[in-house]
């Protein structure tokens, strides 16, 4: 259990209640604190927990590595392809200017 959160635990409120002065209001101070017992695995469990998350962050970030690249790769394919639609003239296709094309988008608003 991480340090961290332990101090929130259930198993850290019951030694903080069994130790607290006082009936009505409780009293906690820093050596009580510091008496309570924190379980830890043995150390070559400890190890082998790091070594298991060491892998899997590792695996985390080449999956993020990948991603951001397929996402670049999809970016670099759109806009290709995009380009390749409107360097080419398509049948019936001619050149307009902005001022002389107009697009109606709805009833009430055009371009």
């Amino acid at each position: 259990m991480c340090r961290k959160n332990f101090l929130g635990s259930p198993a850290a409120y019951s030694q903080f209640d069994s130790r607290a002065a006082g009936s009505t209001v409780r009293n906690l101070n820093i050596g009580l604190v510091k008496s309570v017992q924190v379980l830890l695995p043995p150390l070559p469990e400890q190890k082998r927990i790091v070594a298991i998350l060491d892998d899997a962050f590792e695996r985390i970030d080449t999956a993020i590595a990948n991603t951001e690249k397929n996402l670049a790769n999809a970016r670099e394919l759109f806009e290709s392809y995009l380009n390749n639609v409107f360097s080419q003239k398509g049948e019936g296709w001619e050149n307009l200017t902005r001022t002389n094309c107009r697009i109606c988008w709805s009833s009430n608003t055009t371009l």
